[in-house]
């Protein structure tokens, strides 16, 4: 329905429940067992994954403001010892008669034209960048609609554009107004004195604080991916291949003539080279459709039809457990006897088997499923081994199976195992259910497709951590590089006295990477307390994994420990191969 203007949602809602509960009153057997009404806008209500999606998105909205932080921190080192590096230029440009006004205008414009060259190329990127995103999405998935960048978009990154090198521009550019030129020229262009270097030091432990942020975001996610993809999964998916077909009552109107058509199909495709065995289902597991049953032993029937406990429910035919790779644990598997002419039985998976028949045999045994005040009786004949049905991150649930021929379903998922690679069998399938009925739409894809859209939020997640750290990790390191470098160029003068004093390249070249790995000791430290709480955020989105996963955080630490040694390394080097004589006559 759509909403009026002056009507907002939880109004909507509040008047539902209302209705709902007259109508509870008045029919206590039919809208008394329901507990309630839920409104959801239409655009959650049809992306199904929608809840994990924001959460991903909201993920990633952190990251990118973490590495906007580090890429605005790096501007303002780089834009600070760049203005201290152009002292002298100021001081001389200044007593040729440049105003304070006409010198923060230039020191503003270089930013601006700076900023509008990476700002331009950056919306090149992200137009790109959509479009990888609506091709990586799939569209049945969670996509309604494609991924593109609109006006708002443009706006905000339009106005971050402009305000950082306003911001970031503008301190130097104030300092090198208010310079005083005689000592400006005296200093000879030597830099700004030990203020400005702690603050540039102090931005690059910010830097190395944020990356090491989302450094271990990212290695907590993709720790969560591995752990996913060691779920036993309970079947064998790799060289499986599903089709989806539902024949349509236009053209199959009896039911008789919807398992004519299965039958043939399934014959074709076992007799294709290369096809191991058939089988169909309906639903297919972590296919995102999980049907539920109530069930009951006799004599044990619970007292209330709302005590009867839930399984998950499928029917599969003949082959089905061979096919899937599922282990068939105790009795039988399902025949082609057991159609709908012959007495009603069921296969139960083994935790439903534990849980019920504790201690003792279901095979034979009475089982009593669905509608608790008119339930279906069937025997059990089978105990098969448990699978992951509703998701990788979910668990296991009890599962109860029936012939797919004693039902009167039109949707299946026919599944092939291929001796090699689906690839090689797909053309052959296709021509084979083409032949049977060129006009009935079929869709096909390999088995572990399905597997990796049940892990898609940490996979995508995993991936964008990946490019934001790693941009994370690159800007910091150069933040280190930097100072590092500049603190050589404004300590010439004391290397040259060091060295000719005695002081070897070795002692040169350890001062300045300890200087180094002092910054980025400070900020691990701060990034990996940080970590531990964003962690806590991230745990319902983890898998597997503690957000104090030592692992994770052992890593991150000797990953920055050799960023830090190796962004100083190159400075210290040049450092030590600083010459006495010349610097000294220099001064």
């Amino acid at each position: 329905g759509r909403l009026k203007a002056d009507w907002p949602r939880d109004r909507a809602r509040q008047e539902l429940l209302g209705i709902q509960r007259e109508l509870s009153t008045t029919y206590p057997d039919v809208d008394g067992k329901f507990s309630g009404v839920i409104i959801t806008p239409l655009r959650e209500a049809l992306n199904f994954g929608y809840d994990q999606l924001r959460l991903v998105f909201t993920i990633m909205l952190g990251a990118v403001v973490f590495v906007l932080l580090i890429a605005c921190v790096n501007v303002a080192s780089i834009t600070l010892a760049r203005g201290s590096a152009r002292t002298a230029e100021v001081a001389v440009r200044a007593a040729l008669g440049a105003g304070g006004g006409r010198l923060v205008r230039q020191f503003l414009t270089e930013s601006f034209i700076l900023a509008a060259a990476g700002g331009v190329l950056g919306i090149m990127l992200a137009f790109w960048a959509a479009r990888l995103v609506t091709s990586a999405i799939d569209e049945q998935l969670y996509r309604v609609g494609d991924a593109t960048i609109d006006g708002r978009v443009l706006a905000f990154t339009l106005i971050v554009t402009l305000v950082t090198p306003l911001i970031f521009g503008l301190a130097p550019a104030l300092k090198a107004a208010r310079m005083n030129l005689s000592d400006a020229i005296r200093e000879g262009g030597r830099g700004s004195g030990s203020a400005g270097m702690r603050g540039r030091r102090m931005l690059v432990v910010f830097e190395v604080a944020m990356a090491v942020l989302l450094i271990s975001g990212t290695g907590l996610m993709l720790r969560s991916l591995i752990q996913l993809q060691r779920v036993d999964l309970g079947f064998n998916a790799e060289r499986l291949l599903v089709v989806e077909v539902t024949p349509p009552e236009s053209d199959y109107g009896a039911t008789e003539e919807v398992v004519a058509y299965y039958n043939r199909a399934l014959a074709e495709v076992k007799a294709l080279p290369g096809v191991q065995a058939a089988a169909s289902v309906n639903p297919l597991p972590l296919n995102h459709e999980t049907y539920s049953m109530q069930f009951a032993r006799p004599g044990q029937v619970p007292p209330t039809a709302q005590d009867w406990p839930l399984a998950l429910r499928a029917r599969a035919s003949a082959d089905y457990f061979a096919t899937m790779g599922i282990p068939l644990v105790a009795g039988r598997a399902f025949r082609e006897s057991d159609d709908a002419d012959a007495p009603p039985v069921a296969i139960v998976s083994r935790l439903l088997a534990s849980r019920h028949w504790p201690g003792e045999s279901p095979i034979g045994q009475t089982l009593l499923m669905g509608n608790p005040d008119n339930p279906t009786s069937a025997t059990v004949v089978g105990v098969v081994g448990d699978i992951q049905h509703t998701g990788l991150d979910t668990g296991l649930r009890p599962h109860i199976y029936r012939p797919i021929t004693q039902g009167t379903g039109r949707r299946r998922f026919v599944v092939i195992a291929a001796e090699g690679p689906t690839v090689a069998v797909g053309g052959p399938v296709r021509q084979a259910l083409l032949r049977i009925d060129p006009n009935l739409p079929i869709t096909m894809r390999p088995m572990m497709d399905v597997v990796d859209e049940s892990a898609l939020q940490w996979s995508m997640s995993s991936a964008l951590l990946s490019v934001f750290g790693s941009i994370a990790l690159l800007l910091a390191s150069l933040g280190i590089y930097g100072v590092i470098s500049y603190s050589v160029v404004r300590r010439r003068r004391e290397i040259g006295l060091r060295v000719a004093l005695g002081a070897t390249g070795t002692n040169i070249r350890r001062a300045f990477v300890g200087e180094g790995l002092r910054l980025s000791a400070i900020g691990l430290g701060i990034g990996l307390a940080l970590a531990v709480g964003v962690g806590q955020v991230m745990t319902s989105f983890l898998f597997g994994v503690s957000p104090f996963d030592p692992i994770t955080l052992g890593g991150v630490l000797v990953l920055f420990a050799g960023v830090a040694v190796l962004a100083s390394l190159l400075p210290a080097v040049r450092a030590s191969r600083v010459d006495p004589v010349g610097v000294l006559r220099y001064e």
